[in-house]
């Protein structure tokens, strides 16, 4: 992470010919070079009769003088580095000077010096200039103009690699069409994934059954950009319209599985009619691709063709038992069907610290839009709330609780919105649970039914000990850099750290030795752990000051969403307790009391009540996370996904799973027209009425705000603003 801002970009602010243009070039140069920099901060002047980016060290102070154009001195970086012996922690703000002095000049003298910068190996080989070009051109549609200027501006020749962007996957469920299958998945196509190879690129399975299940149709993760997003809606309306087609025509059954009973036990083979009608029609699909988009991936369409029969969820074949794999439309097909559109999206590891500004509209769809952004802001208290408890019981755990620019701050911070979130929901009642009354909480039961995920908006698809590990792993790495000798080099740096990602299948990773100074992690770590121990003492000073902060900051008017506490069936809640006079507008129109049906939905205004359900989930999950044998119960819901956080080039991403209600779903979700699938377009503006930012912007693409609103953590994190 690398702090910028109009403070610390000095030379562009201070020297009279920068534009705001030349200003975007020095955030972009930056923003990519490196995401894995400890604090800095650039010290530069622009005098322009000086020589060209020449560094001056004064009583331990680096700065420089610029002249507006470097191009004919590409050397000049690396020259100085190794003449000053400069460790590879200096290679950020030298590079943003650089990018400074890079500038000055006109297009084509730009356009050299900084592919200069990128021969340097600093900066990122990236691949797809077109995928640049589409991230500006969502983030600019979003309202981010000055983002998207960053972005654009980093646009240099061919140094580009898409997969620096977040990534985002579909997945859709619909109730209509019935799949006669005991093991899912059940079949996906053989071309890959372009953010996850071990991924198919798109997946036909079932979800909600036992031996006939609800048809899911998932995309690979791509990444967030508009054209591959785009791409991916035409593929899944093929699938799904193809399906349809198929329900209609052919009763009762349409066969995807069947046996091959040559072999022993039985090979699973693509049923020959849904293969024959899907070869008909992938020609015309890969015609329709952008060239920008699968087209580019996909490069011919033979590779789109073959559909193969997956694996089960465990890695084995098909039983006998399980043959032929059946989708069932006889009568589902005269029904009007619908998709459930859930996405699952890439956010920066160190979310935590763009949480108010960056991560709150992640939650806000169309859906009791009041009832979204309180939960987002509710979670946001707890968090800070955490944060100056913690500090208050251990003074050093200050460093990590101080808002800078450093990586383990940043982890830091998602650590603790991590716990406000999974403590919030685990606040709520659960129909599965024992007991249902205030006293009977239990937040370790963890369960994860389909209205406790739905309740979360945005479900974390990782856990505790994985963010506390990448702690681990950012503060050695921290101290690290600290005492590397001149001889060490920045790529290695990031390899070696990339290597430490922790396997999630749980097999021990040997863990490298650390140097001298790196050793003062492991006392900051113990701190943190024992800090979680003091605050779920109910005795204990810090414990009272959680108390406090919590009751004073979430009884405000609007700064908490209601909770269940009487959940009803799945997904419905017949009791809702809140601390509003004025309820969201999730909230049932009765107030509780005698004279409301026991049968009725109901909201009950209860101060004490609701402080004391969220107060002890709160307690309880410090608990656990403070016990090193049972903080694995502290995570999101569904199955593991490897690795936890996708790593590359040294940055490393955070999945989190809109349930359907928040911005990015609701943004992609498609609409069925007479059992056809119809596209996201222009004329959904109207249901985003209440968004002030997106009801005013003069053209609305939705797949170009929903990329734009995935992007916007992501390009912001490596200019670190802090909530």
């Amino acid at each position: 992470s690398v702090r910028l801002d109009t403070q610390h970009v000095s030379c562009s602010w201070f020297c009279s010919s920068c534009s705001m243009e030349k200003l975007a070039i020095v955030l972009a140069i930056v923003l990519f070079a490196s995401a894995s920099a400890s604090r800095l901060s650039t010290h530069s002047h622009c005098p322009l009769d000086e020589e060209c980016c020449a560094g001056i060290e004064d009583h331990g102070e680096l700065t420089f003088k610029c002249k507006p154009s470097c191009a004919k001195n590409l050397g000049w970086f690396g020259d100085f580095r190794d003449s000053h012996n400069m460790p590879p922690k200096h290679n950020v703000p030298l590079l943003g000077d650089a990018a400074v002095c890079c500038s000055g000049g006109d297009m084509s003298e730009n356009a050299q010096c900084l592919e200069g910068l990128a021969d340097t190996g600093l900066l990122p080989q990236m691949s797809a200039k077109w995928q640049w070009e589409a991230a500006a051109k969502a983030l600019h549609t979003a309202g981010l103009s000055v983002l998207a200027a960053q972005v654009a501006s980093s646009n240099i020749g061919h140094h580009l690699d898409p997969l620096l962007l977040p990534c985002i996957g579909l997945e859709g469920e619909t109730s209509t069409v019935q799949m006669k299958t005991k093991q899912k998945p059940i079949l996906e196509l053989e071309v890959r994934s372009l953010c996850m190879p071990n991924y198919p690129l798109f997946q036909i399975t079932g979800d909600m059954g036992d031996d006939w299940r609800t048809m899911e149709l998932i995309t690979g993760p791509v990444p967030a950009v508009p054209e591959l997003l785009e791409d991916m809606h035409l593929l899944y309306q093929t699938v799904f319209d193809l399906i349809m087609v198929m329900n209609e025509q052919q009763h009762p059954d349409v066969v995807l599985v069947s046996a091959d009973e040559e072999f022993e036990p039985p090979e699973a083979v693509v049923g020959a009619d849904f293969q024959r009608a899907w070869s008909n029609l992938v020609p015309r699909l890969f015609a329709a691709f952008s060239e920008k988009g699968l087209r580019a991936h996909i490069r011919s369409s033979d590779v789109l063709e073959n559909w193969i029969p997956s694996t089960t969820a465990t890695g084995k074949h098909r039983s006998k038992s399980d043959f032929p794999v059946i989708m069932h439309g006889a009568e589902a097909s005269r029904r009007q069907s619908s998709i459930g559109l859930q996405a699952t999206f890439e956010v920066p590891l160190d979310f935590g610290r763009h949480w108010h500004a960056l991560m709150r509209p992640l939650f806000i769809g169309t859906w009791h839009r009041d009832w979204t952004a309180r939960l987002a802001g509710a979670i946001h208290i707890v968090a800070n709330s955490i944060g100056e408890a913690l500090a208050s019981d251990q003074q050093p755990l200050r460093e990590l609780m101080a808002g800078g620019a450093s990586h383990s701050e940043g982890i830091m911070a998602s650590i603790l919105h991590f716990l406000a979130h999974f403590a919030l929901e685990q606040a709520a009642d659960d129909q599965l649970a024992a007991h249902h009354d205030d006293d009977h909480i239990d937040v370790a039961a963890m369960s994860c039914d389909v209205a406790r995920k739905n309740d979360m908006i945005l479900n974390p698809r990782f856990d505790l000990k994985g963010l506390l590990y990448e702690l681990d792993i950012a503060l050695a790495s921290e101290q690290d850099t600290a005492e590397y000798d001149s001889s060490s080099d920045e790529e290695e740096r990031l390899t070696n750290q990339a290597a430490w990602e922790p396997n999630f299948a749980g097999t021990k990773t040997a863990h490298r030795s650390m140097s001298r100074g790196a050793h003062k992690f492991a006392g900051l770590r113990t701190l943190l752990i024992k800090a979680f121990g003091s605050l779920s003492e109910t005795s204990s000073k810090p414990a009272q000051l959680l108390r406090d902060l919590l009751s004073s900051r979430l009884t405000l008017p609007g700064a908490s969403a209601e909770i269940c506490v009487r959940q009803s069936g799945l997904t419905g809640c017949m009791h809702w307790v809140g601390v509003d006079q004025e309820p969201s507008s999730r909230m049932p129109t009765k107030h509780c009391g005698p004279d409301v049906a026991s049968r009725e939905p109901c909201y009950e205004l209860n101060v004490e009540r609701y402080l004391r359900r969220v107060l002890e989930a709160v307690r309880q999950t410090l608990e656990l996370a403070s016990d090193d044998r049972r903080r694995n119960y502290l995570h999101g819901c569904g199955h593991p996904i490897s690795p936890t956080f996708r790593s590359h080039r040294g940055r490393k991403f955070a999945r989190f799973e809109d349930r359907g209600t928040g911005r990015v779903a609701t943004l992609l979700q498609p609409k069925v027209v007479k059992n056809r699938f119809e596209m996201p377009n222009e004329e959904d503006r109207s249901q985003w009425h209440q968004d002030e930012d997106l009801s005013s912007i003069g053209h609305f693409h939705p797949f170009e705000l929903a990329a734009g609103t995935i992007l916007r953590p992501t390009f912001s994190a490596y200019r670190v603003e802090t909530d």
